[in-house]
């Protein structure tokens, strides 16, 4: 169960990147781009963390947990990004 974090990460961080670029190629702000989309990640995240205690499911839990860290796992390929 430990791993399932870092594998919802690693499918995240890749599709982080793909969904950013994309939306680029369509015309969207570089700068609003390389920064809101880490800063949604990573409110996600601590949305998650903040549920955590309520849930009482360890499957559940585990879940929240995967989410979570996937959305603040986000910003190291973004935040890359915005500083080239």
């Amino acid at each position: 169960m430990f791993g399932f974090p870092g594998i919802a990460a690693l499918i995240a961080m890749p599709l982080s990147t793909f969904v950013s670029d994309r939306l680029i190629i369509r015309g969207a702000s570089k700068r609003i781009l390389r920064g809101a989309l880490p800063a949604v990640g990573l409110l996600l995240c601590g949305l998650a963390m903040v549920a955590l205690p309520y849930i009482k499911t360890p499957a559940v839990a585990v879940l929240v947990v995967s989410v979570g860290y996937a959305m603040g796992s986000i910003i190291f390929p973004l935040l890359t990004a915005a500083i080239s």
